[in-house]
């Protein structure tokens, strides 16, 4: 038996005025079918009853036949079905104490515009060339993309959503063979430590450095178009359309942060053969209010989320690549990188590492990185 490989591809969509329409209607109707389980779950569990996702499914079709809820016929049934299956999982995750909280009801205004087409037999779902076929979108009525399809295999389910004015797909393929997306370069390194900072995104111990990109352009067009914002009559369409060009902002602003992580992290993994990482605690890092916005700009968390991924890619195709993770105590940055002597105190304001054991003098990042280098045997 052949093990399947899941494998997705977010590519941008270009609907029309019509197609968009419909996609906004399949998205409410979404969100509909999500509150409407939601509350029956909720009736029926107070009841003493135990309720199930596929029941309340089985009810809420029935409604298609009551007068004054034709409008659920204009989607495809699946957007409601997999909505309802979605809500049964929210409260298998609660149950199972996966979640923080039991699930909310979705509103119109804040919860993201989305919703989810699965396939139901082979070719129900295809992405030929640079057209997107799913229920309510076929023949002359496709979806046109913003890119080819970069993997061959059966299209197995498709998520449509909305970020700002803007709308995309997330299409999920099956795939029998492990395609190797990340290109290794002919000259490999051995091993690598890598120090993650704010100054700094990464510094390596071969003495690389990567640097933020400069978003302090952008940050000051936020706060400009937040003010902006604040002086608008809520929900009134003016405050909808400041709204719009507020999500528009902070979307290219998370677009550039997420284009410099994936060179970074995709030239590590192009030229490492052992990488080392620090475990860091983010959440406890921003409790520092000094910090926080840098912190949370660097992204460590996605940083090591990429590294992972993209070496576990490359583990299945063949390649002998592999990460560790220093402990979360690994005094990387207070100790001597020359001769192990550990500092009693390092404040962030010292740039520069001064052994006061044997006089070596380098820079903290650098100093720290070395030290991760060192815990691959």
């Amino acid at each position: 038996m052949v093990n399947k490989i899941i494998r997705t591809h977010k590519v941008r969509i270009y609907p029309d005025r019509n197609q968009e329409e419909l996609l906004r209607k399949s998205c409410g109707v979404k969100r509909f079918a999500f509150n409407w389980a939601l509350n029956e779950w909720d009736k029926l569990y107070r009841s003493g009853e135990k309720p199930s996702a596929y029941s309340i499914r089985n009810e809420f079709v029935k409604l298609k036949k009551h007068e004054g809820y034709s409008w659920l016929k204009e989607v495809s049934k699946e957007t409601y079905a997999n909505a309802i299956l979605e809500m049964g999982e929210a409260w298998k995750k609660y149950f199972k104490r996966l979640s923080k909280g039991k699930p909310k009801f979705k509103s119109k205004r804040k919860s993201k515009d989305s919703y989810k087409e699965v396939s139901n037999s082979k070719g129900y779902l295809k992405w030929i060339g640079k057209k997107l076929y799913f229920p309510k979108f076929r023949k002359s009525n496709h979806m046109v993309t913003g890119e080819l399809p970069r993997f061959n295999g059966e299209l197995k389910s498709i998520v449509i959503s909305r970020q700002g004015d803007k709308w995309y797909a997330s299409c999920t393929f099956e795939l029998e063979k492990v395609p190797l997306q990340y290109k290794r370069h002919k000259h490999k390194v051995d091993k690598v430590g890598i120090d993650l900072g704010v100054k700094t995104l990464a510094t390596l111990s071969d003495s690389r450095i990567f640097k933020q990109p400069n978003v302090k352009p952008i940050e000051k067009k936020i706060s400009k178009q937040q003010r902006r914002l604040s002086k608008k009559v809520k929900n009134s369409k003016n405050y909808l359309k400041a709204k719009t060009k507020l999500q528009r902002l902070y979307f290219r602003k998370q677009n550039i942060l997420k284009d410099n992580l994936h060179k970074v992290t995709n030239f590590v993994v192009r030229h490492y053969n052992n990488i080392c990482l620090e475990d860091l605690s983010a959440s406890n890092m921003i409790k520092n209010h000094k910090l926080a916005k840098s912190i949370t700009n660097a992204q460590f968390y996605e940083f090591r989320r990429q590294i992972e991924y993209k070496t576990k890619n490359l583990k299945q195709g063949g390649v002998d690549i592999n990460v560790l993770f220093a402990d979360r105590y690994f005094p990387s940055s207070k100790t001597c990188s020359k001769c192990g002597c550990v500092k009693d105190t390092l404040s962030l304001s010292t740039r520069t590492y001064v052994c006061e054991h044997c006089g070596h003098i380098m820079d903290r990042d650098l100093n720290a990185a070395k030290n991760l280098e060192r815990l691959i045997a």
